[in-house]
């Protein structure tokens, strides 16, 4: 997935569900808070968050395929 996709695809779900949404591509990871802000955060503390299940939908690019442990999805969909 591209860039502009993952982008595309974050701000089209938070406006749609209110859950909580990370990100992560070669640029680093994005977590969306409580208050509805993006906030930075490296790909270790995507990691944390997904396995805390603090994130419940996690968008990725292939960033993702190096690195990191999918073990804790409930559902994974690639493209």
């Amino acid at each position: 997935m591209y860039t502009d996709t993952m982008n595309f695809l974050k701000d089209f779900l938070a406006k749609k569900l209110d859950v909580s949404i990370g990100c992560l591509s070669g640029a680093g990871g994005l977590r969306r808070d409580n208050s509805g802000s993006w906030q930075s955060c490296t790909k270790e503390k995507i990691k944390m968050f997904l396995r805390n299940r603090d994130i419940k939908i996690l968008i990725c690019t292939d960033a993702a395929g190096e690195g990191l442990n999918l073990q804790y999805c409930g559902v994974l969909i690639s493209t």
